[in-house]
């Protein structure tokens, strides 16, 4: 077991991911910055800005190959690189107009398909109701696409809990079962 002391800029981490070289990227929610963490060590390794002083509530990282993408809960995904120590790296925005419809609060890539994974913590009024609410959304077609949602019966992913609610805050795709 290890215990890790962390910056306070990271007092609250609000998303995690693993990169292909195995490091951990952090951010919190109120700035895009990201923190790349030895997992071994438990030190930063290096920080890096995403734009210059960008702020927002950023709920969620995911990586796919080279690219990082970074989740507000209104449904805009910043799409940048790894920068080095202090780096202030560019970005792509993508607004998949979702906001309305889902509070966002967590990003996977199905490593199978490429497409990014959105769960909805809170489904607008007018959305699904007694269902758990994801997106798929491809970063490769940008934001003329429709995304596709998929609704699973709240019964059903209680799997025999008394739950007739849920509020996601992350989800990830399991890399060897794709579950």
């Amino acid at each position: 077991l290890a215990r890790w002391v962390l910056p306070l800029e990271l007092r609250e981490i609000s998303g995690l991911a693993v990169t292909d070289q195995g490091n951990l990227l952090a951010h919190n929610d109120e700035q895009a910055r990201v923190y790349v963490i030895d997992p071994r060590r438990g030190v930063v390794i290096k920080q890096f800005s995403v734009g210059s002083g960008l702020r927002g509530d950023f709920e969620g990282i995911a990586v796919s190959g080279s690219d990082i993408y970074l989740l507000t809960s209104n449904g805009k995904i910043l799409r940048f690189r790894e920068g080095k120590d202090r780096d202030e790296v560019s970005y792509r925005e993508i607004d998949t107009r979702l906001g309305a419809e889902c509070e966002f609060e967590g990003i996977a890539v199905d490593p199978g398909t490429g497409l990014l994974i959105l769960p909805c913590k809170s489904v607008s009024k007018k959305g699904p109701r007694g269902a758990l609410v994801i997106y798929r959304w491809d970063p490769r077609k940008g934001a003329s696409q429709r995304a596709l949602m998929l609704t699973i019966p709240i019964a059903q992913v209680a799997a025999g809990n008394p739950w007739r609610t849920l509020h996601t805050s992350d989800m990830t795709i399991d890399p060897a079962t794709r579950n």
